[in-house]
């Protein structure tokens, strides 16, 4: 650009010198020359940056290209752990499908008999268990006299203060305990 500007300053002055034969170099203002000196330094510098960029264009590409390798090689290292992983996983996968003793053992397909005893073993223990509680309920609830149980549900109900339950129970020690088993069955 800068080469341009001088290259045409330079035809403009020649084109001066021939149709005008007396005007010469002196004749022009020393701001002028120093302009034309300064664009030929200039046009020189530019020629300078222009080879050192092409260094630096060169380096530039030489960086990218050991990244780019780089990051090839990464890519490679993972893919190869990942590799490693799913084969060790495919041989443990392997190793349990032809082994004769399984790690865990389905009682249902292997033995069904089984299975069956067992879920009515279960099912037994947990009817047993809420006869247990029901009849232990009851026999509570038998000891327990009708009118503090009428109480107790008004109390609940907070048709009646806790003084008034205490009474009907015969005192705040059987009011307690009357209040604790009567909490548990319900």
């Amino acid at each position: 650009m800068a080469g341009d500007w001088s290259e045409r300053l330079k035809r403009n002055l020649a084109a001066k010198v021939e149709t005008h034969p007396i005007v010469e170099e002196d004749d022009f203002d020393p701001l002028t020359l120093s302009f034309i000196e300064s664009l030929e330094e200039i046009k020189q510098e530019i020629e300078t940056i222009k080879d050192s960029n092409g260094v630096l264009f060169t380096a530039l590409q030489n960086m990218l290209n050991e990244l780019m390798m780089k990051n090839a090689e990464a890519m490679v290292s993972a893919n190869n752990q990942f590799m490693h992983l799913i084969m060790r996983k495919l041989d443990e996968l392997e190793e349990r499908i032809t082994s004769d003793e399984p790690a865990f053992t389905n009682v249902l397909y292997s033995d069904p008999e089984l299975f069956n005893e067992i879920s009515a073993r279960g099912e037994a223990q947990v009817a047993a268990q809420e006869i247990f509680e029901a009849e232990e309920s009851t026999e509570q609830e038998e000891q327990i006299p009708s009118e503090v149980v009428e109480g107790y549900n008004q109390w609940q109900a907070k048709e009646i203060k806790w003084s008034d339950f205490v009474k009907i129970s015969g005192g705040i020690k059987k009011a307690g305990e009357f209040k604790k088993l009567l909490s548990s069955s319900s």
